[in-house]
């Protein structure tokens, strides 16, 4: 308040005019919220999770995530932000169309910007060299200024609470300037999006349709002629990358048929390792060219070895836990079965050592709970939203045991909550399928079901338009809005919508 005040009193011996000029000038600063709102794209085009099948990029923006975060959340005065004066770098994904096959194919873009003490400009910068709008930005600076060079007579000033300055004139707005573009409409909405895109998701579609039907025809001859129980990417890969994979595969059996008494009846995971998972599956790295898939193979007796000593090593735990239901995480990663028996049998030996010198106390039958192991050195025990208590095997007993006593009823609630809520978003999905004519509706393994079920029902009482232009597109619930090479069509599960 008094900065104002002290530029009032100089505007008042240099003049109005030099006043008005000054005022201009002023640095427009706005709050942690609003920057966040402006970088809201900027921060879909490089979320991690769009980078499962690049690891060393996805730790980069990570990184950078945090550091950006830091930098947003800096104390306004100069020099308050520890973050201030660094460089930060993003990976973008950007597509472009192939020279042989003319299908969009994956490029990673490098987008590196300065942290300076202005942070506005900073934001601009990142807009700018990412090739995103400026619209948030150039709205923000000019609804600033349009206040403070708002018409100046020689009404009395009067100071209102809370405001940096207002006068008495009935058209001069008394609203912070910061918590109107707090509640502006965000630059993309739903019938903007679908309305700019659809065209070239159809024209994605109708290009990769042979490529997809190459795909299908080949993917039909796995299952019936080699037995294949099911086909899963865990890896991030589409399109041609999908269907020369497969074709290394068909050509691996061809040159060596033990492979079909090792896959028949199996699952293949295309993923980040090569082996057999701790569910049996056959997991084959997608990194890896097929003498490698070979040699993985080549070892599989062994690693089938482990996989049968699994039960028993998940009964011990369960019966040192108190019962304790021990289950399997349903999402990727999934660990192969000699690294999973040995975390198994890693805990099981500090639970039963713990036994014998001092055991906490615990409930007697925890049977009603469900624990997942996860070998991960740099994971944390927690709870994941389906109520299972998360637990690595490096966790002290100690840790282990405290987390489950303090966090039992909240585990429960999740379990019953997870069951309620998969229930209801697969109906709704169900529903959204058949009302809108897709072809079909997916979701994003970063979804959860809850912001599914949010989705859902917001699609379900749209306007008759959106109805018409997704008609016969296969849509996918994620956190974001992209387009992919084959014309599949990702939105927002938390989007808006303008009409």
């Amino acid at each position: 308040m008094g900065k104002w005040r002290t530029l009032l009193a100089v505007g008042a011996r240099i003049g109005r005019k030099t006043f008005q000029r000054s005022l201009s000038q002023i640095p427009v600063e706005p709050s942690a919220v609003n920057l966040q709102a402006i970088l809201r794209p900027f921060i879909f085009s490089v979320h991690p999770d769009l980078f499962y099948q690049h690891p060393g990029p996805k730790k980069v923006n990570e990184a950078s995530l945090k550091t950006l975060n830091e930098y947003i959340q800096s104390s306004d005065v100069s020099g308050g932000g520890p973050s201030r004066g660094q460089h930060v770098q993003f990976y973008q994904r950007h597509y472009q169309s192939d020279s042989i096959s003319g299908l969009k194919k994956e490029e990673l873009k490098v987008v590196q910007v300065k942290l300076e003490e202005d942070r506005l400009k900073t934001v601009r910068r990142l807009l700018k060299v990412s090739q995103l709008s400026l619209d948030a930005v150039d709205k923000v600076i000019e609804s600033h200024r349009s206040q403070s060079e708002g018409q100046m007579s020689d009404r009395p000033i009067k100071w209102m609470h809370g405001q940096p300055f207002s006068t008495t004139d009935k058209n001069f707005s008394h609203r912070d300037v910061w918590e109107e573009v707090r509640h502006m409409k965000p630059d993309i909405t739903l019938h903007r999006w679908i309305s700019t895109n659809i065209n070239k998701v159809r024209q994605l579609e109708m290009e990769s349709r042979p490529l997809l039907e190459s795909y299908s025809s080949l993917y039909g001859e796995l299952k019936s002629r080699y037995n294949v129980n099911d086909i899963i990417w865990n890896c991030g890969w589409r399109g041609t990358h999908r269907l020369a994979s497969l074709k290394n595969l068909q050509l691996l059996i061809n040159r060596k048929p033990v492979c079909l008494q090792l896959m028949a009846g199996k699952k293949i995971i295309f993923g980040t390792a090569s082996g057999v998972s701790f569910n049996g599956d056959i997991a084959l790295c997608s990194d890896e060219v097929s003498v490698q898939w070979e040699k993985a193979l080549d070892s599989i007796e062994n690693s089938i070895k482990y996989l049968k000593l699994i039960p028993e090593k998940e009964r011990q735990l369960s019966s040192l836990l108190g019962d304790i239901q021990v289950v399997r995480r349903k999402t990727p990663p999934f660990p192969m079965a000699p690294a999973y028996y040995y975390s198994l049998a890693n805990l099981i030996g500090k639970l039963g050592m713990s036994r014998t010198v001092s055991r906490p106390t615990l409930l007697p039958s925890l049977e009603h709970l469900q624990v997942a192991i996860t070998g991960s050195m740099g994971d944390e025990i927690t709870l994941t939203p389906e109520g299972h208590i998360s637990v690595p095997s490096h966790s002290p007993v100690w840790v282990i045991y405290n987390f489950i006593k303090e966090n039992e009823q909240s585990a429960v609630d999740l379990q019953q909550k997870y069951r309620k809520n998969k229930l209801e978003a697969e109906q709704l999905m169900e529903s959204v399928k058949e009302d809108y004519k897709l072809k079909s509706l997916g979701v994003d393994m970063s979804v959860s079901y809850d912001q599914v079920i949010t989705c859902c029902k917001n699609l379900l009482v749209c306007n008759d338009s959106i109805r018409y232009m997704l008609e016969g597109v296969n849509l996918v619930i994620a956190p974001y809005f992209a387009i992919m090479s084959d014309g599949d069509m990702y939105i927002m599960w938390d989007w808006v919508n303008d009409l």
